[in-house]
């Protein structure tokens, strides 16, 4: 029978589940205890910067210690010009610095979905991330979990904090507190974008996509099964994705829709909606 261990951290809200189970199997019993446990536990995605962020930390508590990537997995997209554009991944091995990876990311405008990183300090230890905040050990489980897990904890945490209390039921308000997920670019000045937007969205499992308006702007009713959660997703700027919660929209639910978003779609920077 596969077994895991589950614990609480104690000065974080956080829990965390180990197994030495293969991946397939971990999923599947993450999977369970998270629908057990809903609504009080919920999943945390980090995007390519929080990643980043993390690990500047990483570095600057461990100023000695080396962190090499030795693999990633990346999504970008395809630009054609007679088609609309498709999100490709992309599978590199590399033994390069951290902040070069990074700084190539960036350059060619791609996301990150997981990397295999290498830590040389103190010992030496190396494993992977994944953007849903889940990690693998291949050798120094307890440096690895020292360094790399317990860095990017303080990402989850934050993470977690800023999609709460979003929808009018659990809002200090009792207003909703949308979201705007922000690209550096026009995005949305090929209409076209509205249609690949409405494809990606209708492929979230659990969920269901009406649209009240593809174009010239883009207004859907976005319903998540899964726990009841509901939002109003608007496009009336080229460069943004307006996320509007309901009357019930939970943590885990916002976490989940805009993760979805930024990985199938576009990554985007999340941010709070200017007063």
């Amino acid at each position: 029978m596969p077994k895991a261990v589950l614990w609480e951290d104690s000065s974080q809200p956080i829990v965390y589940l180990i197994s030495c189970q293969e991946r397939p199997i971990f999923d599947k019993i993450s999977y369970t205890i998270h629908r057990y446990l809903l609504p009080y536990l919920c999943r945390v995605f980090l995007r390519t910067n929080e990643i980043r962020r993390g690990l500047n930390e990483l570095r600057d508590a461990h100023p000695k210690a080396s962190l090499r990537v030795r693999e990633y997995t990346s999504r970008s997209l395809i630009d054609d010009p007679k088609s609309v554009k498709r999100v490709r991944t992309d599978r590199e091995w590399t033994d390069e610095d951290y902040e070069a990876v990074f700084q190539k990311l960036g350059e060619e405008k791609q996301w990150l979905s997981s990397l295999r990183l290498e830590i040389r300090g103190e010992q030496t230890s190396s494993g992977r991330i994944w953007r849903n905040a889940t990690f693998s050990c291949e050798s120094g489980f307890g440096y690895f979990f020292e360094t790399v897990v317990s860095t990017v904890r303080h990402a989850v945490v934050k993470s977690g904090t800023f999609f709460e209390q979003r929808d009018r039921l659990t809002s200090p308000t009792h207003t909703s507190r949308p979201l705007r997920i922000v690209y550096s670019e026009d995005v949305f000045s090929d209409k076209r974008q509205n249609y690949r937007l409405i494809e990606t969205l209708n492929r979230l499992k659990d969920s269901a996509l009406s649209v009240y308006h593809p174009n010239p702007y883009f207004h859907a009713s976005l319903v998540d099964y899964a726990d009841g959660s509901s939002y109003d997703l608007w496009v009336t700027s080229p460069s943004a994705i307006l996320v509007v919660p309901k009357s019930k929209a939970t943590t885990d639910s916002i976490e989940r829709v805009c993760d979805y978003i930024c990985d199938k779609f576009q990554e985007g920077d999340v941010q709070e909606l200017p007063s």
